[in-house]
């Protein structure tokens, strides 16, 4: 049967027949044997967002793989490979779990300057406290600063989110994440536990938490990499950690 659209003349309605080239093309494109050209990836890394932006259609971009994944699980569970490889086997981008490096480096200057460099030279109470002296310092809560540490770890996860989201919006490209803002809550409350944080830190942690962790979009998929116990340890020994 063929197509019709309705077109306005004067105060009446008219049908026209939709032209043959129109339904040939509605039915290639039904059976999937082309695939309409997508606008190029939008480089908003380095252009920033000029005004004319605004009105770019985003789902333009989309294809059946734009999608957000997560993938979560325990320390030495071996998520990273997992998400490695969910990434190359659909062609999205990676977002690996930042490390130390990633927050105590300004990347912004040339060369980049690493500012665990300065503990030498600053008092204890105003030295940069790392993963590393997290696991040395024997007395964690009064002479460490844990809580200092998980509140860069949510923030550098927060913001490694938002680049993933930007690069899905902006390109069209399925994201993979190792881990997400979303489960920091979840070293609060070990680190709660194990007496490392007062209460009140773990009440303001939370706090700060609720208020900005939902507001960013869902994932459409969160993967769960499950390890024995047996395995994490023998993972951890041999890393080093």
């Amino acid at each position: 049967m063929a197509l019709a659209h309705f077109a306005r003349s004067n105060s009446l309605f008219c049908v026209k027949q939709t032209p043959k080239f129109s339904l040939r093309g509605l039915q290639l494109a039904s059976r999937g044997d082309f695939e309409p050209k997508k606008p190029p990836a939008f480089d908003f890394l380095s252009t920033g967002y000029p005004q004319w932006y605004m009105f770019d259609n985003t789902k333009h971009r989309f294809t059946e793989n734009t999608k957000f994944i997560c993938v979560e699980g325990n320390i030495c569970s071996g998520k990273g490979h997992v998400a490695q490889k969910i990434a190359k086997y659909f062609g999205m981008d990676h977002h690996a779990d930042p490390t130390d490096a990633d927050i105590f480096t300004l990347k912004n200057y040339k060369p980049t300057i690493d500012v665990r460099m300065h503990n030498t030279m600053l008092p204890k109470d105003a030295q940069y406290f790392t993963t590393e002296m997290f696991w040395t310092t024997e007395n964690v809560k009064e002479q460490g600063k844990p809580l200092y540490l998980q509140y860069q770890y949510y923030i550098n996860r927060y913001f490694n989110y938002l680049r993933a989201l930007c690069t899905l919006f902006n390109t069209g490209k399925g994201a993979v994440i190792d881990r997400s803002h979303f489960s920091d809550l979840v070293f609060a409350e070990a680190l709660l536990k194990c007496g490392y944080i007062s209460q009140y830190g773990y009440d303001w942690f939370s706090y700060f938490h609720a208020n900005t962790a939902l507001n960013l979009w869902k994932p459409h998929l969160i993967v769960y990499v499950k390890a024995s116990t047996d395995q994490i340890r023998e993972e951890i020994k041999k890393r080093a950690i």
